[in-house]
This record gives structure tokens, sequence and C-alpha cells, in this order.
């Protein structure tokens, strides 16, 4: 008797943790879907990307692509705009105390928000910058020379956001310089190196040298 009584309570035991499993899974559903597949983090995050970067489109939606496992060259400029136009929407539905909420750090954890939120703005940047060297000098800058900006953009961007200053990275003997830098150019699709110029290229062919295909 007192056996059967021990194998029905663990038989009951184990259907509790199957039905608590099922409703946390259920949970977690409805919650994705309520946010557009992203968790309310992410949306946060992107939202303050998005009035940190005074709302431009790159960044955010660059943010978005690589949480969906997608390299930006491999998305059209239609599943770009659609991405842009999800986090405007975001946006405009929020009201004044959440948008306020967004420009300063208003929740536990918060801290680390911003601080990804300006990475991906100094990614970006220098992104920007690699191919304006690109395409007005026809060359890629040497790596030294990308260290060296990344921390002129990462004090300039600490001195207008405030905030604890990052590691400077201008030192390349270090090896983990070198490696920052190595993902910086995976996640950016960015090459570092010399460009031949013995003959005329136009601006898409520069372009295309220092881009990843």
């Amino acid at each position: 008797m007192e056996q059967r009584l021990i194998s029905e309570l663990a038989e009951a035991n184990a259907q509790i943790v199957l039905i608590r499993r099922d409703r946390d899974r259920l949970r977690n559903q409805a919650k994705r879907r309520r946010f557009d597949g992203f968790t309310f983090i992410q949306r946060r995050t992107a939202l303050i990307l998005y009035i940190m970067g005074d709302f431009d489109k790159r960044p955010v939606v660059w943010y978005l692509l690589s949480l969906m496992q997608l390299m930006p060259q491999n998305a059209t400029e239609a599943d770009r705009d659609s991405l842009y136009r999800v986090v405007e929407d975001w946006f405009l539905g929020s009201n004044d105390a959440e948008v306020d909420s967004f420009t300063r750090e208003t929740f536990p954890g918060d801290a680390s928000l911003f601080k990804r939120a300006q990475s991906i703005l100094n990614d970006n940047t220098l992104r920007d910058w690699v191919f304006s060297m690109n395409v007005c000098k026809g060359l890629a800058p040497a790596g030294r020379d990308v260290a060296i900006k990344y921390d002129s953009i990462c004090d300039t961007r600490m001195s207008a956001f405030g905030g604890l200053l990052p590691r400077r990275r201008h030192n390349l003997e270090l090896s983990v310089n070198r490696s920052f830098f190595i993902r910086w150019r995976g996640r950016m699709a960015i090459k570092i190196g010399k460009i031949q110029t013995r003959e005329a290229f136009t601006r898409t062919q520069i372009a295309a040298k220092v881009a990843v295909p």
C-alpha cells in the first residue's frame, strides 16, 4: 500500500513538472509574438540604439539583423526597410515615460544595454570611416590606423554620452586587441589592407575591394 502511494505521488509530481514546462513554454511563445519575435530586452536595446544614433537606420537595422543571424550584405533593401519600420512602430507606440526611459538608465541592467548600444554605434562609425577612406583615397586603412581611429571615436562618443571609457585598442602588440579587430572585421564585413591602384576604378569597384563578398 505504501509503495503504491509513493509511486502515485511520484507520477503526480512528474505531471506537475510537465504542466509547468508547458505553461512556461506557452508564456514565452506569447511574449515573443507580442514583440514581433524579439524579446523585451532586445526591443529595448534597439530603441535605445535608435534614439542614441539620432534615428539613423543603419545601426539599428544592423543590430536586428545580427539577432536574426543574418549578415547585412545578405539582406535586401526591402528587408532593411521592413525592420526599420518595425522599430519606428515600436517607438511611435511608446508613451512619453517609455521614450524618456530610452534616453537614460532607468531599470536594473540598463547600463549594459546602453554600453551595447554605444559599442554598436562605435562599430558602425568606424566602418563608415573605413569606407570613406576606401572611396576617397582608394585604399583600406592599415590595421594600426583603424585601431587609432577606433580609440578616437570612443573618446568622442564617451564625452558626448558619458560613461566609462572602453579598453584602449591602439596597441596592436597585444593579442587581445588584434583579436578584437579580427572579430570586428567579421562583424562588419570589412577587409583591411592596401588596394592596388595601378588602374582607374569606379566607386563601386573600389568599395567592392573592401567589402567581404
